[in-house]
């Protein structure tokens, strides 16, 4: 009878941008209709160490469940009336369009063009899929068809990829010490970044200094960028950490009383941008500590960021 298509200009949209395209019909007989709509809807929820799955299969419009929490619901109508506000009022139409009473305009065959146009907030979350919690946006397009006529209501579907704009304002530099004491002494760790942003693909440069005042034997030193997802949904809170890179640098010297040095850790380009929703989040830091054997280790953690590229251009500069 007929086919739906969905057209769009590309699959990866900025927040802030506009998502535009055009719902194509394909129309091989005579179609009474009342409108044709579209919908773009973004939600985040919680997985519950199940793995990820698309949640709509083939042009079904996606079921999330519950748990989710929305974040984006924008329906525009293309041509046509809009929604019905109840299903009294739905079953009244129907009714009144079996008996005659109601006329609704008809396609004659042929394709025909409905574009549209949805702008995006500055706040959206990006696209995430994690082991724990996901972020997804979908845009859905269907052809209200009257009831009664034994036509199956057409709709299509495809998911939208949103992508976060690079970090506003200048990055900040930090500086941590930590001490820790064992069976061969006193050792002091501090840790400092020039920059606490650091773009995808990018490196973080990490300065350090050991103050070992008993020259207790401190094999060298190890620093890793952790990854860290976060779900908080119920009143509780649930975290996955994981390791992206790593740098073990040894030491010449074990046991000299002061030395420092320096070293950069690299963020794969396809990590996700740092975010923080109501039930999701993504948060790094910079994880450094002495490798001693057999003894206590000084630790020190940094919170940093991660955005895309311009903000790790800035942030190098």
């Amino acid at each position: 009878m007929m086919k739906i298509k969905l057209d769009v200009e590309r699959y990866a949209f900025p927040v802030g941008g506009r998502v535009a395209g055009i719902v194509n019909l394909v129309v091989k007989e005579l179609l009474p209709i009342r409108g044709v709509r579209v919908k773009l809807y973004g939600y985040e929820r919680e997985l519950h160490g199940v793995p990820p799955r698309s949640p709509f299969e083939g042009l079904r419009v996606p079921r999330v469940g519950k748990g989710a929490v929305e974040l984006f619901n924008k329906e525009m109508v293309l041509t046509g009336r809009e929604p019905f506000q109840s299903r009294a009022e739905a079953l009244a139409d129907a009714w009144g369009y079996m008996l005659g009473r109601r006329r609704y305009p008809i396609l004659q065959p042929g394709e025909y063009g409905y574009p549209f146009s949805i702008d995006l907030p500055f706040d959206l979350l990006p696209t995430y899929v994690g082991g724990r919690c996901e972020v997804r946006y979908f845009l859905m397009a269907d052809v209200d068809i009257p009831r009664g006529l034994g036509f199956r209501q057409p709709s299509t579907c495809k998911e939208i990829k949103v992508i976060a704009l690079p970090m506003v304002g200048k990055p900040a530099s930090k500086t941590a010490t930590e001490s820790a004491a064992g069976v061969g002494g006193k050792a002091a760790l501090t840790v400092g970044v020039g920059s606490d942003v650091v773009a995808l693909g990018g490196k973080l440069a990490v300065q350090y200094r050991i103050g070992n005042p008993d020259g207790q034997s401190i094999r060298g030193i190890r620093g890793s960028i952790v990854r860290v997802e976060n779900t908080k949904r119920r009143g509780s809170e649930s975290k996955l950490e994981d390791e992206m890179s790593q740098h073990i640098q040894p030491f010449e010297d074990p046991t000299a009383r002061d030395q420092g040095g320096e070293f950069s850790l690299s963020v794969p380009m396809d990590a996700a941008p740092s975010f923080e929703g109501k039930c999701a989040g993504m948060n790094y830091k910079l994880r450094v500590r002495t490798e001693v054997e057999w003894n206590f280790e000084a630790e020190v953690t940094l919170d940093i960021k991660v955005a895309p590229s311009a903000a790790g251009e800035q942030a190098t500069t």
